[in-house]
């Protein structure tokens, strides 16, 4: 005689519901990440330094001065929030945190129109920029400085932001 297997559909039902459940629980999971990374990203702060040369002609033509701007402009989705600066002579040596003492260290005489030392903690809004240092220009006789801007995000990610040369006439 042949027994007849029963076809248990309860047992079935079981394992799928299992199934979906375990699924529904991975996707809530990966949803969750994918989450936070769009959070972060939604507010990243990115700092770009700039460097632009104005240059100005007297009325009657006979005298022409240049003039270097140094800023630095946050085009990222987040406001910056500043943790360190540092100005790095090129020659090496110790960094400074202030540019009348870095300009001096490296024998920098011409006239500083502006300077700006950002403090630990400055927040740097999305869309603003921030003029770092204005100064006299006629090209680069004495050494030149790095900028180091060390920054972080809102979820206290660091981010780094580094220019080089800032008194010569490239980055």
């Amino acid at each position: 005689m042949t027994e007849k297997k029963e076809f248990n559909i309860e047992l079935y039902l079981g394992i799928i519901a299992t199934f979906i459940a375990l699924l529904s629980v991975a996707i809530a999971v990966w949803e969750g990440s994918e989450t936070r990374t769009h959070n972060r990203l939604s507010v990243k702060p990115i700092l770009i330094m700039s460097k632009t040369f104005n240059i100005t002609q007297a009325e009657d033509g006979s005298n022409q001065t240049t003039t270097l701007q140094l800023s630095i402009v946050n085009r990222g989705l987040g406001p910056a929030i500043v943790k360190n600066v540092s100005l790095l002579p090129s020659a090496g040596g110790k960094p400074f945190n202030d540019w009348k003492s870095a300009l001096s260290s490296i024998g920098f005489s011409r006239l500083i129109q502006t300077s700006v030392d950002l403090d630990s903690n400055s927040v740097i809004e999305p869309g603003d920029e921030q003029v770092l240092l204005v100064i006299d220009w006629q090209g680069t006789d004495e050494g030149d400085l790095s900028v180091l801007v060390e920054y972080q995000s809102m979820y206290e990610e660091p981010f780094e932001v580094v220019a080089e040369n800032v008194l010569s006439a490239t980055f």
